[in-house]
């Protein structure tokens, strides 16, 4: 039989071992929680550094294919000035005059660009791609 006093102390020994269960789920519980925090936060930053680094690339690209453009545009340009001058130089005299015209406006247009005044790092020029890609 058991008497009055195995009860009680069976009964302690119960409500420790559910305070101890307690406190175990509780850390459990804790820990799932703020792994998956943690987990979250640290895979956004990833993402937003991974999306950076791409923008950074595309611009790099893009500022890279503008660049390539106008250097094809410049070569064009000299090319076309080169068959002006050709052909104005074997014109017949009439027609010199006219050419001659074409001629200074051409030197006109390219003093004005060599001393158009430059943007410092922070102006934005309307067609100035790089300031437009920043």
């Amino acid at each position: 039989m058991t008497g009055p006093n195995e009860q009680p102390k069976h009964s302690g020994i119960s409500a420790r071992l559910f305070e101890l269960l307690k406190v175990v789920f509780t850390l459990v519980l804790t820990g799932i929680v703020g792994g998956g925090i943690t987990y979250y936060y640290q895979n956004r930053s990833h993402r937003e550094q991974q999306e950076a680094q791409e923008l950074e690339t595309a611009r790099q690209s893009a500022l890279t294919f503008l660049r390539e453009v106008g250097d094809i545009l410049e070569q064009r340009r000299h090319h076309a000035f080169q068959v002006l001058y050709s052909v104005r130089d074997n014109a017949p005299p009439e027609e010199r005059a006219g050419l001659e015209r074409l001629s200074e406006r051409r030197e006109r247009v390219e003093y004005e660009m060599e001393h158009i005044p430059r943007p410092g790092p922070r102006a934005v020029w309307p067609g100035d791609a790089e300031a437009f890609l920043r």
